[in-house]
């Protein structure tokens, strides 16, 4: 078998540009979801509405996209599949507050629910600030989901 000129070029070609498919495809992975303790992954599954959704395997730190470490922050989190609504929850030292608002729904009681994290969690100034704006980026990309039969 001969191979000719060509043939290497597409080769070469191949070879080059294999690497860099794989490398983009990682990043748009949406499988990839922050690894959570086994005890923080039961209370997110008890508390998101739609049970035996692997809610607790599909969580995104707001602040931080890609970083898959589980650490003081702000989180969402969903059932897997495009019909289940992101609801969110903040950890910090050991501790969480979930919040029970969605959102898609009631805006408001998520805006009322973080005064009470505030609180709870004794969020420092840097951290209400940062924390908050990423609220307000959630409730505009919210506010434009449609869940399908999810929003009551």
């Amino acid at each position: 078998m001969k191979i000719t000129i060509i043939n290497k070029i597409l080769l070469c070609f191949i070879c080059s540009i294999v690497p860099y498919i794989s490398i983009k495809g990682q990043c748009l992975d949406s499988l990839k979801s922050v690894c959570l303790p086994d005890s923080i992954a039961e209370q997110i599954g008890n508390n998101y509405e739609d049970k035996y959704t692997n809610a607790s395997k599909n969580v995104v730190n707001l602040i931080s996209p890609n970083n898959y470490n589980f650490v003081d922050g702000i989180y969402a989190f969903k059932g897997m599949g495009p019909h289940f609504p992101r609801q969110i929850f903040v950890y910090k030292r050991e501790k969480i507050f979930i919040f029970n608002s969605r959102g898609d729904y009631n805006p408001e009681g998520v805006i009322m629910e973080f005064c009470s994290c505030i609180k709870k969690l004794n969020l420092t100034h840097k951290e209400i600030v940062d924390y908050l704006n990423v609220i307000c980026l959630y409730l505009q990309e919210e506010e434009e989901a449609d869940y399908g039969d999810t929003i009551k």
